[in-house]
């Protein structure tokens, strides 16, 4: 569902409305949504949603920058996306081997207040959300209490530098700086988080997809 063009705030004399269409000027009032006529062609497919909030949600996107990522979501219904305005909260998802001296070893997430399946969510969204707890039923990927040391795995183009003050470990080179997240594969492989969980078999023993539930 476009979420862009559910809500249109026109003159002070007219209230909130839904657009039918996207190229059309047919509206129908938010008080008259949901009321079992169909007015316009589409609002069985908006108010069919029966389940809760937390059971329809799944993840449409997932906006990386630097140290930040921001989750984009996709969830039937008027009541649900209602329920979810507002709802986002900021929490940090440190990698096991933060911090790391001049690199990025953690990301600020802006997701949802509550937990829910992940059955959507791959790659660095499953990662995040499932190693915050954010998952119903679903456990980390990641081996919290394995730090990635310089020799832990074999990486080709890395950089060495201080992790946690007391070894030395490997970053890599991207557009938004140097950056310490791998997944440690049990062939001594190593993979970016954006390659766990995304139903590929990347480290080559399928270790990088044993532990997920998408």
């Amino acid at each position: 569902m476009d979420t862009n063009r559910q809500f249109q705030s026109f003159e002070s004399h007219c209230s909130n409305v839904f657009l039918c269409h996207q190229d059309s000027l047919q509206f129908v009032e938010l008080d008259q949504l949901c009321d079992g006529i169909e007015d316009c062609g589409e609002e069985a497919s908006v108010c069919q949603a029966k389940n809760s909030f937390e059971k329809t949600l799944s993840i449409s996107k997932l906006t990386v920058l630097g140290d930040t990522a921001r989750f984009h979501y996709c969830i039937p219904g008027l009541g649900n996306m209602e329920r979810l305005a507002g709802s986002c909260v900021k929490e940090t998802f440190y990698s096991p081997n933060h911090p790391v001296f001049g690199a990025i070893s953690s990301v600020s997430l802006t997701l949802p207040n509550t937990t829910f399946s992940c059955e959507h969510a791959f790659g660095e969204a499953h990662v995040f959300l499932s190693c915050t707890g954010r998952c119903k039923d679903t456990t980390c990927p990641l081996d919290l209490k394995s730090s990635v040391r310089h020799d832990s795995c074999k990486l080709k183009g890395t950089f060495l530098t201080l992790a946690k003050r007391q070894f030395l470990t490997a970053v890599v080179k991207t557009e938004n700086g140097y950056e310490n997240m791998f997944f440690l594969c049990q062939n001594r492989n190593c993979l970016t988080y954006d390659k766990v969980c995304d139903l590929v078999n990347d480290c080559g023993d399928n270790s990088d997809e044993v532990n997920c539930t998408n």
